[in-house]
C-alpha cells in the first residue's frame, strides 16, 4: 500500500531508491532487517544478500539492433544464473566503443551516428576479481527520413517526486517505427 514506508536497519546492504515503489535493491553482502508499518500495524522481514557472482550465461537483447541515424534504440544485458534466475545487468554492463562503429553506446542505448554496420560488444564481471564475460550483437544503422513523432508518458498523471516513463517513437515515411 502507498502508506507503507520501509525502514531498513542497514541501508548499505539493501536500499529503496524510489520512494513510490517498494522495490529493494541489494547493495552489498550481509544481513539486515526491514520494517514495514501502516498505522499501528508493524511487520519485519529479514533479508540476506549474497556476494555477487558471474552468471552462467549472458543474454544480450535483442539479437540484432536496427537503428536510424539520429535515433536511438534500447538494448538489455541479462544474466542467467545456475538456479535459473534471470537478472537485468544492463546498468552494470561495460561497453568498449570502437572508433569505426557508426553508432554511439551509452548504458542500455545505441544511437545511430551514420549509416553503416558494426557490432555491439558488452562485457560484465561481478567483481573486480571476476573473469570478464562478453556478448555481442550486430548493429545496422540506416538513414531513414522521419515524418512524425509519437509521444507517451506512463503513468499519464504524476505526483511530485514520482518517476514517469517517457517514450518517443519516430515514424518513417514507410510507416516503420
Amino acid at each position: 500500500t502507498a502508506a507503507t514506508r520501509p525502514i531498513v536497519d542497514e541501508s548499505r546492504i539493501v536500499a529503496f531508491d524510489d520512494p513510490f515503489k517498494l522495490v529493494a535493491q541489494a547493495k552489498s553482502p550481509g544481513n539486515t532487517k526491514i520494517t514495514f508499518a501502516v498505522g499501528e500495524l508493524t511487520r519485519h522481514i529479514e533479508i540476506h544478500v549474497e556476494p555477487p557472482t558471474n552468471p552462467q550465461e549472458l543474454i544480450l537483447e535483442p539479437e540484432k539492433l536496427d537503428v536510424s541515424v539520429d535515433a536511438q534504440v534500447a538494448w538489455k544485458l541479462k544474466g542467467r544464473f545456475a538456479d535459473d534466475r534471470v537478472v537485468d545487468l544492463t546498468s552494470v554492463a561495460e561497453c568498449t566503443p570502437r572508433v569505426d562503429d557508426p553508432f554511439f553506446v551509452d548504458r542500455g542505448l545505441v544511437r545511430g551516428l551514420e549509416a553503416g554496420e558494426g557490432k555491439l560488444l558488452v562485457q560484465y564481471r561481478a567483481t573486480p576479481d571476476s573473469e570478464y564475460m562478453s556478448a555481442e550483437i550486430p548493429v545496422v544503422v540506416t538513414q531513414v527520413p522521419f515524418r512524425s513523432l509519437e509521444l507517451s508518458v506512463s503513468p499519464a498523471d504524476l505526483h511530485v517526486g514520482q518517476l514517469g516513463e517517457v517514450a518517443v517513437t519516430a515514424i518513417a515515411d514507410d510507416g516503420s517505427r
